[in-house]
């Protein structure tokens, strides 16, 4: 199962079953950051899986969203201005940090290399050619 976040403004939630069909009619629950327990929302997904709810503060957001079947899902949404991004779907600084590192020294290492190559295209097209001689030599 999966979910992801869709729109602005009021933060909607879009709950799927791995095949990629929506979770219609599950119930859900939002539960505000610091308070795992008593939800400040409750409610029914729509017909393309969709909740919605709207966040009064910054910080984790989680939302249950479970079918008649038994089959639930939970989302973390962290919310950081008014400006939700699905919970654990950032890249950490670090490796945001090397990334960019490789990413650079790779664009030096091609760089000195086309460079190189250029200099050594240069240096054989300055040289002079060398005569071949073809045939038979007479005595």
């Amino acid at each position: 199962m999966e979910y992801g976040l869709r729109g602005s403004g009021d933060t909607r939630i879009v709950f799927r079953y791995s095949d990629g069909t929506p979770m219609v009619s599950a119930g859900f629950s939002v539960f505000a950051p610091g308070d795992d327990v008593v939800p400040v929302a409750t409610g029914v997904t729509d017909s393309a899986g969709e909740a919605g709810f709207r966040a009064t503060s910054d910080g984790q957001w989680r939302v249950e969203a479970s079918d008649s079947t038994g089959q639930a899902i939970r989302a973390r949404i962290d919310m950081a201005n008014g400006v939700p991004s699905v919970a654990g779907h950032r890249i950490p600084d670090w490796l945001a940090a090397v990334s960019l590192s490789l990413n650079v020294l790779l664009a030096v290492w091609f760089a000195l290399d086309r460079r190189s190559r250029r200099a050594g295209r240069r240096a054989a097209a300055a040289r002079p050619e060398t005569p071949h001689h073809h045939g038979t030599i007479s005595p």
